[in-house]
């Protein structure tokens, strides 16, 4: 009986951290700008200059805190030097993202989304040890599925 439990905790912990490795809900339009620019060895304000825009401004579209209409996208992809369908493609859009029930938790989420690396890093190993001892409890007690 314990060695069954144990077997399936172990199989939950690595079923556990190959989703988070390999796992990406979604691709944010800001995310592809700002990958696009530093394949390109471009600063933000660099590109911001070379658009017309305020580096924070393109800041905060990177980052999501702000969206940017069309007509600012393709300034973004002209400045570029890409198509603005190269820009969209794979981004998608809000009313795909998944959804979460908890709005304080939603930001939360857009909060860690715009920390250093190394934070979000940080944050990441603190949810997968909370996700994991939640797991190992129902499997100890004979709750897991």
């Amino acid at each position: 009986m314990v060695k069954d439990r144990l077997l399936r905790l172990a199989l939950v912990r690595y079923s556990y951290r190959k989703f988070v490795r390999g796992t990406r809900a979604f691709v944010t339009i800001g995310e592809k700008i700002r990958a696009a620019r530093k394949e390109r060895g471009l600063t933000q304000d660099e590109l911001a200059e070379r658009i017309g825009m305020n580096g924070r401004h393109l800041s905060r579209i990177e980052t999501g805190r702000l969206s940017a209409p069309k007509r600012t996208l393709l300034r973004i992809a002209e400045g570029l030097d890409i198509p603005i369908e190269e820009l969209a493609a794979g981004v998608a859009s809000r009313s795909s993202r998944p959804a979460l029930a908890d709005p304080e938790l939603y930001e939360q989420f857009q909060a860690i989304s715009r920390m250093e690396e190394e934070d979000r890093k940080a944050v990441k190993r603190i949810l997968a040890a909370m996700i994991v001892k939640q797991q190992m409890e129902q499997v100890l007690t004979g709750r897991a599925s």
